[in-house]
């Protein structure tokens, strides 16, 4: 049998690098891929993961690893250590990276922002944002609840009427 690099050339397919993505959260939320099999230096990563993410400076940046769910984020990732972390990449987009910005430091503070409408705030911080909070009662019913019986429906039934 010949070696793989025969057929390719054989069949005028050029040589294939394996693509690598990250994934990347500005809230611990919501999450954005982006292509870093290109990424060559970590200034060229923080500008990628800048303009992915609409955030204008790139030097400003706070890069974390993270985990879906992961709220605490201590350990700030240095230049030096980015071009390690990028090894870790992979097809599937294993590595997930959170991203903190001086603007999302502002949006959580409130400074100009309608913090409550964002679209990278959980559903249930929207819920409890200035309002005080539901009772485990109430929201048990309405994760439980079949959208047939009990839930708010898109038709506009109430809540336990059914």
């Amino acid at each position: 049998m010949p070696p793989p690099s025969s057929s390719h050339q054989r069949y005028g397919m050029q040589s294939f690098q394996a693509r690598k993505f990250v994934m990347l959260t500005p809230d611990a939320w919501n999450y954005r891929l982006m292509e870093v099999t290109k990424v060559d230096s970590a200034e060229t990563f923080r500008s990628l993961i800048c303009y992915n993410l609409g955030i204008s400076d790139a030097n400003d940046i706070q890069i974390s690893v993270t985990s879906p769910g992961q709220l605490e984020h201590k350990e700030t990732l240095e230049d030096g250590f980015l071009m390690q972390l990028l090894q870790l990449a992979d097809a599937s987009a294993n590595l997930k990276i959170f991203v903190r910005s001086p603007q999302s430091i502002a949006a959580s503070a409130g400074h100009g922002t309608d913090f409550v409408n964002s679209p990278f705030l959980p559903m249930h911080d929207k819920l409890t944002a200035g309002r005080k909070p539901i009772d485990e009662a109430t929201y048990a019913k309405l994760i439980s609840a079949d959208p047939g019986e009990g839930a708010a429906s898109p038709a506009g039934r109430r809540l336990g009427a059914g």
